[in-house]
């Protein structure tokens, strides 16, 4: 307990304090300086805030090293779509969705031969030349090629472009053409998976086709040549483990049709489905299991192990047009008069919707993102996967191929692109 005394000097008195606690009987009170308490409180008030100090600081390097973990470990899970190219492409697409659309565009660097998607970027092949545009319209590269007869394939955020009839294939990246080689035989047909994997089909010497798969450090992963029938369309797994091709050929005097499945570490093909009197001209794989097949008079099935899911028969009607890429398969049949039917099947042939429209002459069909796009001449119908809702968009320009992506339809004349929002 502290005393309050006066102690008086010569000049003046001041306040003191006396500790109750540290009395003796030979010394008295010990007097304390209010100064000297003051001081002391001073020092204590100092120590305790820099004690709470260096704990902020602790709890704030430990919060820094978790979000640090936090962060590399989502980049070692993410690496695919994190890798600087990649990374860089979703910041220029993060800014380009802020962006004004430029379309329509022009260019003069030759006349359209193909569009593809490049990530999420829009690539065009020309007889000339391969272009690459942004979402809202920038152009993004332009490439010449010495190609004669150009044709593309894409996947995994890559182009394949390739020679049909010559032996010249490159593979294009939105920043650059990583890879460049020629085949001994010329290329009949290509394919590209999700994950980079490509197959280049080939005549052979000694064989009737030749395919070859690469991975996406374009190494020669697996080789296989047919010699019951030329090879017509291939399609590479998402996970690019397995690997689909078409066979055609005669069969007891008529045409044949036979799927081989494999696996991409073996040689031997885990089945091989055949139909006769068909002739199936577009494959893809829907996932990792199921397979879909597109042909002149029906559209069959797979899975992964060989098992048929279903055939969907046309009945009669002509095929006008279809789509066999990712989502749904979309046929287009003509019907009486001016009048076209679209109708969407899931990866196992399930019917997701049928629908009819007033369009004939159909040039071209897309799906992506949940919508069908249909395009003729000087008209656009978009629907949603089942077919429902369906909706026309006049266009100003004759279509001769078209990309559906992120809500909007990307259509591609001779030398132009048009840009429609589809919401």
């Amino acid at each position: 307990m502290l005393f309050r005394k006066k102690k008086k000097t010569k000049k003046t008195s001041r306040e003191v304090y006396i500790n109750d606690n540290n009395y003796d009987e030979e010394g008295g009170y010990e007097v304390v300086d209010e100064d000297d308490e003051e001081n002391e409180l001073k020092l204590y008030s100092d120590a305790r805030e820099e004690r709470l100090r260096k704990k902020k600081q602790r709890k704030k390097r430990m919060i820094a090293v978790i979000i640090l973990l936090l962060i590399v470990g989502f980049i070692y899970i993410n690496w695919g779509t994190l890798s600087p190219p990649a990374l860089a492409e979703s910041v220029q697409n993060f800014f380009s969705s802020f962006g004004k659309s430029k379309y329509p565009v022009e260019f003069d660097e030759g006349s359209l031969k193909a569009a593809v998607p490049v990530g999420s970027n829009i690539g065009v092949l020309t007889d000339t030349s391969f272009l690459i545009y942004s979402q809202n319209g920038d152009q993004l590269a332009v490439r010449p090629h010495s190609i004669n007869n150009p044709a593309a394939v894409s996947g995994g955020g890559k182009a394949l472009i390739y020679d049909r009839g010559g032996k010249h294939f490159c593979v294009e990246t939105r920043y650059s053409e990583p890879y460049s080689s020629s085949t001994l035989y010329d290329i009949t047909t290509a394919a590209m998976g999700q994950n980079g994997d490509f197959a280049i089909v080939t005549d052979s010497e000694n064989y009737l086709s030749e395919l070859n798969v690469y991975d996406d450090s374009y190494k020669n992963i697996f080789k296989w040549q047919s010699s019951q029938g030329r090879i017509l369309s291939a399609a590479i797994s998402p996970d690019g483990k397995k690997l689909a091709a078409v066979v055609i050929g005669a069969r007891n005097g008529s045409m044949f049709s036979d799927i081989y499945i494999f696996n991409l570490d073996s040689q031997t093909p885990v089945a091989v489905k055949k139909y006769d009197n068909a002739l199936l001209y577009s494959l893809a794989f829907k996932d990792n299991d199921r397979i879909a097949a597109v042909g002149d008079s029906k559209a069959v099935f797979l899975f992964a192990s060989g098992d048929q899911a279903s055939v969907y028969s046309y009945g009669g009607s002509d095929l006008d047009c279809s789509f066999n890429g990712d989502g749904p398969c979309v046929l287009v049949f003509k019907k009486s008069g001016t009048k076209s039917t679209i109708v969407s099947l899931d990866g196992e042939g399930k019917l997701l919707g049928k629908t009819d429209i007033n369009v004939s002459q159909i040039t071209a069909v897309s799906n992506g993102n949940g919508k069908t796009v249909v395009v003729s001449n000087n008209k656009i119908i978009y629907t949603e996967d089942n077919c429902s809702n369906p909706t026309q968009i006049s266009a100003s320009m004759d279509v001769l191929a078209a990309i559906s992506m992120k809500n909007h339809a990307y259509i591609f004349g001779t030398q132009s692109i048009g840009s429609y929002n589809l919401n």
